[in-house]
Order: structure tokens, then C-alpha cells, then sequence
């Protein structure tokens, strides 16, 4: 079962390329490398070699998402519907996840299949996180009758 999941998986048009700005898109270096397979040292395919200037390309497309107005409109119910999405399709695609898993690095098919189902879960769990960042109200002692609020948001995009 397990072969017939890999290969399906490694026969289909497999992106081997970086996403960015939600385009499959080369390394800006042209440079790929290999991915072997660790039980067999065959390779598996050749992937995008990202560098500086993909890493840059990336930082600055993801901060024109999160600064744009489709981002900041959606509010905390649609960024916990996409996550719970995204774990969802974890879930769905579950056993070809592990199947690359195990081609990639050797793991043991049991020990990729529960590691897909906990990415799913630390999914849900940040999911839920969107409801809960809210602002407190604390004391400001020592100062008079003062309250000093604070509010929870995202600060940004990192690389």
C-alpha cells in the first residue's frame, strides 16, 4: 500500500518550486538540488535552491498580504476558518503526506502518519488562538486612578 501511495505521489505534477506571492515560482538563482531518498539513495527530484533574494521576494509579499485590506477586513473568524481549512487538508491528504515523509527521510510509516495528524492538531490549536487574543485592562499603581489598556494584534512578517 505504502509503494503505491508514494509513487502516486512522486508521478503527479509535484511542485519542487517556491511559492510566492501564492505563484510556484524558481530559486531567483536558478539553483536546485536533489532529494534522495535515504533507504534507497535514489533521487527523488530536484528542488528550488532558495536564497537571500527568494527569502526577501517572500518577506515582501507576505507583507503586503498582511498589510493589505483582504487580510486586516477579515477578522479573527476567517483567520480561524483558514487554519482549520489548512487542517483539514492535512487531514484529507494524510496518508500521501506521510508516504513523502517516510520517502524523504526514512521515517517509519507509523511515525509519519501520527506526525501529520499532529501537524493538523497544533493547527486547530492556533485556530482557536484567533478568538482569544484580546486586550486587558490593567492597574497603573503608584499614579493615581489610571488604567492602562493593551491589545493583542500581529506585529509582522519575519523570514
Amino acid at each position: 500500500m505504502l509503494r503505491n501511495i508514494v509513487k502516486r505521489s512522486f508521478s503527479s505534477n509535484y511542485q519542487t518550486k517556491i511559492l510566492i506571492n501564492n505563484k510556484w515560482v524558481p530559486a531567483a538563482s536558478g539553483k536546485t538540488f536533489g532529494v534522495f531518498n535515504p533507504s534507497t539513495e535514489q533521487e527523488i527530484c530536484q528542488v528550488s535552491q532558495g536564497g537571500d533574494a527568494d527569502v526577501d521576494a517572500a518577506v515582501k509579499a507576505a507583507r503586503a498580504a498582511f498589510e493589505g485590506a483582504e487580510w486586516n477586513a477579515m477578522g479573527h473568524l476567517g483567520r480561524r476558518g483558514l487554519l482549520l481549512k489548512f487542517a483539514e487538508n492535512i487531514e484529507k491528504n494524510a496518508e500521501e503526506l506521510a508516504a513523502i515523509e517516510c520517502t524523504d527521510n526514512g521515517k517509519a510509516f507509523g511515525h509519519a502518519i501520527h506526525d501529520v495528524f499532529g501537524c493538523a492538531e497544533i493547527m486547530k490549536y492556533y485556530a482557536g488562538w484567533t478568538e482569544k487574543m484580546s486586550g486587558e485592562n490593567l492597574p497603573v499603581s503608584g499614579y493615581g486612578p489610571f488604567m492602562a489598556l493593551t491589545k493583542t494584534h500581529p506585529v509582522g512578517v519575519c523570514g
